[in-house]
């Protein structure tokens, strides 16, 4: 199984055994929610992948109580995996290229780069920008122009902007640095083959 399919399953999981539960009310349903992720970590109920995720839910449930608000983190994943999903069986050049156009075509200044270890900057024209590490870029697609491999993009500005844009088009955007990067004031970034990389994306839906 993929990272993103043992995420669908706990959170899908969790969820359901929440509905039937007795828990009707949002501080019955985070105390539920909260003992429910320590028992999933003691019983090793799902698969090692998850635990990183299991420990911080348990931190976030002990520190912050009903504010943790796992009910809706979960739902959020649920719904937001199975939107891209129904969109993007597979993800393309063309795709890729279609959202690079979009958030260009919105005032978003775009550099392809080849970046190695040094930092880097990149002058500035507009207040948000987009890095695309082209080495990166050159590698990820097959023959027949499907993406591979995952793709290393810094961004600054408006990162919300590109998410939801992303989003809108099938694609997760998965953060590895909010600011610090080999790219001087830009975030770092991926986008992987078929939205699988071992971290929660950066979601922007409101349902």
């Amino acid at each position: 199984m993929l990272f993103k399919e043992h995420l669908a399953l706990l959170t899908t999981t969790a969820l359901a055994e929440l509905a039937e539960s007795s828990s009707n009310d949002p501080v019955s349903e985070s105390h539920y929610l909260s003992l429910w992720v320590t028992q999933a970590i003691k019983n090793k109920r799902f698969d090692l992948c998850m635990s990183p995720l299991l420990k911080q839910w348990q931190q976030s449930a002990r520190t912050l109580g009903q504010g943790a608000n796992l009910k809706h983190q979960f739902e959020s994943i649920k719904h937001d995996y199975q939107y891209v999903n129904n969109i993007n069986d597979v993800m393309t050049k063309e795709g890729l290229l279609t959202l690079f156009n979009t958030i260009e075509a919105a005032d978003w200044q775009i550099n392809y780069q080849h970046l190695g270890r040094k930092k880097v900057s990149v002058k500035m024209q507009c207040s948000s920008s987009l890095v695309v590490d082209n080495e990166s870029f050159e590698k990820a697609f097959d023959e027949n122009g499907l993406l591979v491999n995952q793709i290393n993009l810094f961004i600054r500005g408006d990162n919300k902007h590109f998410f939801k844009t992303a989003y809108d088009c099938g694609i997760l955007c998965f953060k590895l640095s909010d600011y610090k990067s080999v790219v001087k004031f830009h975030g770092q970034y991926v986008i992987a083959a078929n939205n699988n990389y071992p971290s929660i994306a950066e979601f922007s839906s409101d349902f």
